[in-house]
């Protein structure tokens, strides 16, 4: 059973990211001056997950398929090695087809500039709060790549995604990964969604009167996910917010499911707390 492994919770526990496998398996195939044509490229299922499988079609002359296989051995054994924790059945696999290959590989030049652009790009956790212990600040995670070809050309579609606490800090991390690309003279670079920043302030009155009024004790918790009160923050800076609901395991899976005593609870902490805020 696969479950998806979301970038936002677990971008701290540093699971291997089979994108940046793959460049770096290419990335080697050029510093062993193995030339290959790039067909297609393929991984990841969700912007906002950790791709855990990725495929590529490559062009390669016979005579250096030997050495080819040779290069990805050692390369299997050292990536196992970097991932034996996180990603102990880690496989790369390879296989050869003698057919001849009825679509247009990329350039070489664009080839070398994609693979090193992907290879370069920031993977993971960026800086951790200065605040609050062992919670992830700013973050960056590509989990997209897609093949397209229109009017007889390749083109691969990068997505990443940045999020942070600290706004500022999202734009900067951002702004990097857009340079690489111009640098690589990518056709397009683009900024679609922006998640805004929630900081965290454990010393609010709001969290105060949520301690005062849970049934129980009260742990109080930051987490590096996009959430709606980032977006909330951004269009009142100065509203006081907590987020808290039920208990739920395997969230945003088919097997997600929700402890049903646990939804009574909260329930009758919102009472609790709304009566106490009532009288502010």
């Amino acid at each position: 059973m696969n479950l998806t492994i979301y970038s936002g919770n677990a971008i701290h526990k540093n699971y291997g990211n089979s994108i940046k496998i793959m460049a770096s398996l290419l990335y080697t195939l050029i510093e062993h001056n193995i030339e290959f044509g790039l067909v297609e490229i393929h991984a990841g299922h969700a912007d906002n997950a950790i791709p855990r499988e990725s495929t590529a079609i490559i062009s390669i002359a016979e005579e250096d398929f030997t050495r080819l296989k040779i290069t990805l051995s050692t390369f299997s054994t050292e990536q196992r090695e970097i991932h034996k924790l996180t990603d102990p059945d880690l496989q790369i696999l390879v296989s050869q087809h003698d057919s001849e290959i009825d679509k247009r590989t990329m350039r070489s030049n664009d080839t070398v500039a994609f693979v090193r652009a992907i290879h370069a790009i920031p993977n993971g956790v960026i800086s951790y709060s200065k605040t609050i212990p062992e919670l992830v600040e700013t973050s960056t995670s590509v989990g997209l790549l897609k093949t397209k070809f229109e009017d007889d050309q390749v083109m691969i579609e990068v997505v990443t995604m940045q999020r942070s606490s600290l706004d500022t800090a999202r734009r900067q991390v951002g702004n990097a990964i857009r340079s690489i690309f111009e640098l690589a003279r990518a056709h397009e670079v683009r900024t679609e969604i922006e998640y805004g920043g929630w900081h965290p302030n454990p010393d609010s009155e709001l969290v105060k009167l949520a301690k005062e009024s849970f049934d129980g004790q009260v742990k109080i918790k930051a987490t590096h996910a996009g959430l709606e009160a980032g977006e909330i923050g951004i269009r009142y800076p100065h509203l006081q917010m907590i987020s808290y609901g039920p208990d739920i395991v395997h969230a945003h899976t088919p097997n997600e499911k929700v402890r049903i005593e646990s939804v009574e609870k909260m329930y009758h902490f919102t009472l609790r707390l709304l009566e106490r805020i009532s009288v502010i």
